[in-house]
């Protein structure tokens, strides 16, 4: 037997992750509550969605700083 809980799903794994980003989604939207992400952040996850998304289609690994310097 394995530590810690079993996850069945991945969406069951994250639910509370995306409960969080949608609660700090609102709040920006409704009272100005700044958003716990930057702008680099966004930048950073567009870099990785990028990097897999050529390491799929190529078939080899592909550095995040290989897509930054593209």
């Amino acid at each position: 037997d394995l530590p810690g809980p079993v996850w069945v799903n991945f969406l069951e794994r994250f639910e509370p992750c995306y409960a969080a980003e949608l609660g700090a989604f609102v709040d920006a939207v409704c009272d100005g509550t700044p958003s716990p992400c930057t702008a680099a952040d966004a930048l950073e996850a567009l870099y990785v969605a990028m990097a897999a998304t050529l390491s799929y289609q190529q078939g080899r690994p592909v550095a995040v700083a290989e897509i930054r310097a593209s």
